[in-house]
């Protein structure tokens, strides 16, 4: 499997970017929330439920960021079967080249 180190990078860009803007949401609402979000109020739509899911949204993100990292690193030193694996998260969301498949050829 070969890698397009470009299309890559800018999927890292996009999604570095997204973390930039889901953090900056994350410490307004924790200073728009303060003192309201406590664990006896979780229902749907409370500012503790609000809270939790931009909290999972900035992990993810991050996450993924990561992955592709370990993805390009790998492949950069030539060890492909860790790479291909994704550096354990799925090859479809990791490594979509060019919005194409994983493994699909290019266009």
């Amino acid at each position: 499997m070969s890698y397009d180190f470009d299309e890559l990078g800018r999927v890292g860009s996009v999604l570095n970017e997204a973390l930039t803007l889901l953090e900056n949401e994350q410490k307004r609402l924790e200073q728009q929330y303060r003192g309201q979000a406590t664990g006896a109020a979780q229902s749907a739509g409370s500012p503790a439920q609000t809270l939790h899911g931009i909290s999972d949204l900035v992990n993810g993100v991050r996450e993924r960021i990561e992955s592709i990292a370990l993805c390009v690193g790998y492949a950069s030193l030539g060890l492909m079967g860790p790479a291909d694996r994704g550096a354990g998260a799925p090859p479809a969301v990791l490594c979509a080249l060019g919005g194409r498949p994983y493994g699909a050829p290019a266009r």
